[in-house]
This record gives structure tokens, C-alpha cells and sequence, in this order.
């Protein structure tokens, strides 16, 4: 690394905790060899940081310098991602050569990756290579599991160029993919699901997402979700996420009081508006009727005089002439009974059915 200063023993040890004390690690006692090593080789403990080395890659084709650079390029930027610490260059440096390790070669086997693991104290280590044939540069890249010696994940990046071109626009994406998968192996699954579908979810107040919501990242620990949806009442649910599980979470929604109010107006409303007009359908009936009535009374008033017509006429003439209005005033009035019948009897089933609007 560029600009590197020189320590003493006791200052290089100073440094050294302070930096891991600073990313989360904590610092156990001194080990034979005297360097201060870490209690946990997975993540600084009361913390969600995962601590990682970055072994230097191998050269193949290229100069080693060139290899050194880049591989401190991708450890720069997996500092720069969320929940991930890496231990510098140097300190691994210091740490094997206080433990006498030799490493020769590209370390590309599965014991000597385990045991570089182990001795630097972190529970995961990126090793890799950096290769070019014609003018196609390769970065291979695996992240392994100290614990158990898995690769966890192989990368392979390539790029067309030049040397620079490689380190501009290639290590940003194998860093990318390296703290993804740590931050993945450290987090807890988290699925929500509203009935109905469609509410806007919210993870410790963030707005996360809409129903069905799924997030594989979700840091472990206590949190809440709350999921709104307009005209629902908005509910909160606190939830613990557990690293490595899932937690499904599956709400019923409930219909908002203001919903139920509006539905309340709108019903009553709907229920005056047929009140309405049942009344004044059946107020018109009944109306109608009465003029029936009205109509089939002066019928009668004119059959009684054709009547008396009929019992004082003197010819025949006369006779057959009432006999004929008599009828015909008689058939007016039968009908105008029947329209008054009809009349009245739809009135009274309008306004009857009144009543039943405030039974349903």
C-alpha cells in the first residue's frame, strides 16, 4: 500500500486493536506469538458486521504488483460496504509472519485456505487470481468458510482492455457479489403477506415494499412491520428476525372506521332514496285512485238520472234512449271502480314496502 509508515512491535500492536476495536472486533489476549487476535472468527460480537480477509490474489500473466493493487482495490471496496469489516493487508502480513506461516504459491488449496483463515482469526477468506490471455483480463474470486472449509461462492469476472480498465470497472462487481453473500449469511428471511394484497409495508418505519413482500437482507433482531392500504386500518406488528431463518408474516386486514362510516352513509342514504320514492309512488297511486273514485261517482250520479229518465219517458223512443245511457254510464262507472281498486291497492303495497326498507 501506498504511504505506508513503518511501527515498532509495541505501535504495530497498538494499531492493530484499535483498528479492529474500531470495526466492531473485539480484542482477546495476546496469543504466543503476541499478537492480539479475535474472540470470534465469524463477526465482532454485539455487532452485525461480518469480518472477512482478502488474501492477494495470484498473478497469472501479469505482473504480482499489478495483482497486489487490484486486490487492494476490491478490499477498499468491501470496506465500503454495510455490515462488513476487512482486515488491512498489513495486520495480515504481520499476523502470519508472527504465527511462521509460509505461504507460497497462489494458496489455492482448500488446507491452506483454512489455515490462513484460522490463524488471521475471521471466519471468511477471499482468495483468488488475476489472469490475461490476449488482450481479455479474468478475475476469479472464491469466498470460503473458514469454519468449515466450503467455498462458499466462485466468482468470475472478465473484462476487455487494459490493465485499468479491469481495475475501474471489474473489482467494484466482485466486491458487490462478495458482500452479498456475507450480508445474506448473516441476515434472516422475511416475508409479508396482507389480505388483501397490496398494502404498503414498512420495516422500523422504512417503506420497504407492497405486499407480498419477500427480503432476504433483513438484519436479525427486534423490529416491527406495519403495513397501511387505503381505506384499511394500518396495523403493527413487531417481529423478531432470526439470522439464517425466515419469518413468515401473514395479516388480515380490517375494514377503517372511516370505510365503515362512508359504507354506514351511503346505505342510508340509498335507503332515504327508496323511502322517497316508495312514498311518492304510492302517495300518486293512491291519488290516481281517488280520481277514479271521483270519476266512477259521477257516473253513478249520471246513471241515476238516466235512470229516472227511463221510468218517465212516454214513447219508445225515449224509453230505448235512457235504456242506452243507462248502460253505457253503468259500463264508465264499472270501469273507473276497477282503476280506484287497482289504484289503491298498488298505494298501499308502495307505502307498505316502506317498512321494509328499515327491516333490511
Amino acid at each position: 500500500m501506498c504511504g505506508l509508515v513503518n511501527f515498532s512491535r509495541a505501535k504495530f500492536r497498538f494499531a492493530f486493536a484499535c483498528c479492529l476495536a474500531g470495526s466492531g472486533a473485539i480484542v482477546a489476549a495476546e496469543g504466543p506469538s503476541g499478537i492480539a487476535r479475535l474472540d470470534s472468527p465469524s463477526s465482532a460480537p454485539g455487532t452485525n458486521r461480518e469480518v472477512i480477509a482478502v488474501n492477494d490474489f495470484e498473478a497469472k500473466g501479469i505482473a504480482q504488483t499489478d495483482a497486489d493493487l487490484i486486490t487492494e482495490q476490491i478490499r477498499s471496496q468491501i470496506v465500503g460496504q454495510h455490515r462488513v469489516s476487512v482486515m488491512e493487508r498489513s495486520m495480515m502480513a504481520q499476523i502470519l509472519r508472527e504465527q511462521g506461516f509460509q505461504q507460497s504459491g497462489g494458496c489455492d488449496t482448500a488446507d491452506c485456505q483454512v489455515q490462513v483463515g484460522r490463524l488471521l482469526g475471521v471466519g471468511n477468506l477471499v482468495v483468488g487470481s488475476i489472469g490475461k490471455v490476449g488482450r481479455i483480463y479474468m478475475l476469479n474470486a472464491k469466498l470460503v468458510d473458514v469454519t468449515t472449509g466450503e467455498v462458499m461462492q466462485s466468482i468470475t469476472e472478465t473484462c476487455e482492455g487494459s490493465i485499468e480498465d479491469l481495475l475501474r470497472n471489474t473489482t467494484g462487481a466482485v466486491a458487490k457479489q462478495i458482500t452479498h453473500l456475507l450480508i445474506k449469511k448473516q441476515s434472516g428471511i422475511l416475508t409479508v403477506q396482507t389480505v388483501p394484497s397490496g398494502s404498503v409495508v414498512k420495516v422500523g418505519n422504512v417503506q420497504v415494499g407492497i405486499a407480498p413482500y419477500l427480503d432476504s437482507l433483513v438484519d436479525p433482531g427486534s423490529t416491527f412491520v406495519e403495513v397501511s392500504q387505503p381505506d384499511w386500518k394500518t396495523q403493527s406488528k413487531p417481529v423478531s428476525i432470526t439470522k439464517g431463518q425466515l419469518t413468515n408474516l401473514e395479516i388480515q386486514m380490517d375494514r377503517s372506521d372511516e370505510w365503515i362510516a362512508a359504507q354506514k352513509r351511503a346505505i342510508s342514504q340509498k335507503k332515504f332514496t327508496q323511502r322517497l320514492i316508495l312514498g311518492v309512488s304510492g302517495a300518486g297511486a293512491i291519488g290516481l285512485g281517488a280520481y277514479f273514485h271521483h270519476m266512477k261517482s259521477q257516473e253513478d250520479r249520471k246513471t241515476d238520472g238516466y235512470v229516472a229518465a227511463y221510468n218517465s219517458a212516454q214513447t219508445q223512443a225515449d224509453f230505448d234512449a235512457a235504456r242506452s245511457q243507462v248502460s253505457t254510464h253503468e259500463d264508465y262507472a264499472s270501469k273507473d271502480a276497477e282503476y280506484r281498486n287497482i289504484c289503491w291497492a298498488v298505494g298501499g303495497i308502495l307505502l307498505a314496502s316502506i317498512s321494509l326498507t328499515y327491516a333490511f
